[in-house]
This record gives C-alpha cells, structure tokens and sequence, in this order.
C-alpha cells in the first residue's frame, strides 16, 4: 500500500496512523504484523500529525505491513507542535516564551 508516512499515536498506544496520498488520515492496529489492506484501516478524527506528539514508524517496519511510502515523511517537513518553554503565572512579570523565540535569541546572541 503506498502511503505519505505512518507514525505512532501517543493517544492511542495500540494503533499506527497513517496519511494516504490523497491527505486522508487513517489508523490500524498494531497487532498481528501483517500485511495491511483498505479493510484494515479506519478514519482517524485525532490532531493531525503537527499538533500532536508524534513518533514516525521507523521504516524497517513498513514491510510487515506491507506499506511503502510515497515521498519524504511529513515528520521532517511539518514542525511538531513544542508547546511553551515558559510561562506566565501571576507573580511573575516574564513574557511567555516559546522554544522557537528561544532557540533564535541564542543564535542570534552567539554570532
């Protein structure tokens, strides 16, 4: 079955999501491996894959399920959602802050 990419679901332990190439999203279980068909797959109504914690299959895997992907993993061209690093509370007077600003002040700080 060709697919964009598959990736474990922190929600949902026992199940692998998959993204097809026409963008649906869709979800089988885990167990037994085998080979999987349209039948084995149903919809899957969670967080897209970038505002989830995600871990993408690793591709030695995709041969038990008989799954082979399309192009590159959406993992490596879709940011996944970091959350923020700080936040603010009522005794402080810091600004939020999110991994992403910080990453660039060092960055920026260091040239």
């Amino acid at each position: 079955m060709l697919i964009e990419d598959a990736w474990y679901i922190d929600e949902l332990k026992m199940e692998i999501g998959i993204q097809l190439p026409n963008g649906n999203l869709k979800k089988f279980f885990i167990t037994p491996f085998r080979t999987i068909t349209e039948t084995d797959l149903k919809p899957y109504y969670g967080n897209p894959p970038s505002k989830s914690q995600i871990q993408p299959l690793p591709p030695y895997l995709y041969r038990f399920y008989g799954l082979s992907r399309n192009k590159q993993s959406i993992t490596q061209n879709t940011p996944v959602h970091t959350g923020k690093t700080n936040s603010k509370t009522p005794n402080s007077q810091e600004t939020p802050t999110n991994i992403s600003k910080v990453i660039r002040e060092w960055l920026t700080e260091s040239e």
